[in-house]
């Protein structure tokens, strides 16, 4: 199956691979841990500097901070723990 449904709206598992696989892209280029969120469409990659960073930390769409060995694995369960979380039954 290609589609993930967590109490509505189904998601597309090929496009939230290709989301976490530009994810990692983004934290691997940088050379510092980087916030990752979930905004409802999409995943956001936020550096630990940022202004917004301990609010974004904060919330319960956040995934976590990953770096550079991070692992699309850990990326897509934390994903799924949030898209449940925030999707309650």
């Amino acid at each position: 199956m290609s589609e993930i449904s967590i109490n509505r709206p189904v998601y597309n598992r090929h496009e939230l691979h290709h989301q976490i696989k530009v994810a990692i892209t983004r934290i691997a280029d940088r050379d510092k841990p980087m916030i990752l969120t979930w905004n409802g469409e999409k995943l956001v990659v936020l550096s630990t500097d940022a202004r917004r960073a301990a609010r974004a930390l904060e919330q319960p769409t956040c995934l976590g901070v990953y770096d550079f060995e991070s692992t699309a694995e850990q990326i897509f369960s934390d994903l799924l723990a949030v898209l449940s979380r925030i999707r309650p039954t």
